[in-house]
């Protein structure tokens, strides 16, 4: 029963990583769309800038849930990873190993996507007028 339950944990971590990619890749593209937004309005471009700023703050809100639900999922799972792995197993003891090892990457993902989340959120509420 050991086994099963560690290799069912070890696929719902191979999941937040994931979801963890998704959000950074969201990230990385949130940030060229917000450069995009103050060249536009440097070169008088307001419609294009109006776009640019509509598809920056989707992103960033798309960073926001998927973001929050990798944090949450990763320290769960790294709590039941780490609860197989105090079982004594050899496989709880790998589990327990590559779950600690997904947790760091679901929260290295997930400090990148914070750091979205707060370029998103300053980017909607100051709009592009004092953003730029």
């Amino acid at each position: 029963m050991d086994g099963v339950f560690c290799v069912i944990c070890w696929i719902f971590v191979s999941f937040v990583g994931v979801f963890g990619a998704i959000c950074w890749f969201w990230g990385v593209i949130c940030r060229p769309l917000i450069a995009q937004v103050r060249t536009a309005v440097a070169r008088g471009d307001l419609a294009q800038a109006e776009v640019a700023l509509r598809e920056a703050r989707n992103f960033g809100v798309m960073d926001g849930v998927l973001g929050s639900f990798v944090g949450v999922l990763g320290s769960f799972v790294g709590v039941l990873g780490s609860f197989v792995g105090l079982l004594g197993s050899w496989v709880g003891f790998l589990c327990h190993f590559l779950g600690f090892w997904y947790h760091l990457l679901g929260f290295g993902v997930f400090c990148w996507v914070f750091g979205a989340i707060l370029l998103g959120f300053w980017c909607h509420l100051l709009g592009f007028w004092d953003f730029c």
